[in-house]
């Protein structure tokens, strides 16, 4: 389960000072936060990235998810592609024009994306997301506690405490 906090876009975040992996102490390392894989594929033009703080063991962890997820969802697209593949050279369709052949490319690409949109989405790699909605950003925190920490000090700056 996922605790959203929201900011303006103008508010430039803070994050607690400690790992936002695992809670502990004086993390040396910061990793980016951005949103989800499956949202940067259709907002490639205005990413959103920010660094968060993480401690070398959540750093890494981090590191491998990602690359499990990439071939992860390598391999689900490939799969997919071989199956779709397969059931058209067993339909044995006779010769078709070439507006059906772009859209049987069209639907194979569509098919190969979409395990892969699926696992990048009950997968997410990071344990913090940005979503950008209604002109707000909202951060997702999969630890609940750190999401309310993160609100108070954000609260605290805006007011300027």
């Amino acid at each position: 389960m996922w605790t959203s906090v929201e900011l303006s876009p103008t508010t430039r975040p803070l994050f607690p000072g400690r790992c936002a992996g695992c809670g502990c102490d004086a993390p040396q390392k910061t990793f980016l936060v951005g949103c989800s894989p499956v949202v940067l594929i259709f907002n490639l033009r205005t990413p959103i990235l920010e660094k968060a703080p993480a401690c070398d063991a959540c750093l890494l962890m981090l590191r491998k998810n990602a690359w499990f997820l990439f071939f992860g969802a390598l391999l689900a697209g490939i799969g997919t592609l071989l199956v779709i593949a397969e059931l058209l050279f067993q339909l044995n369709l006779p010769a078709q024009p070439l507006w059906v052949g772009v859209l049987i490319l069209v639907g194979m690409g569509a098919g190969c994306l979409l395990p892969m949109l699926l696992l990048a989405h009950w997968f997410p790699p990071r344990p913090i997301e940005i979503w950008s909605l209604g002109g707000n950003r909202h951060y997702l925190f999969k630890d609940e506690g750190y999401a309310e920490e993160f609100r108070a000090i954000n609260v605290q700056a805006a007011n300027g405490d």
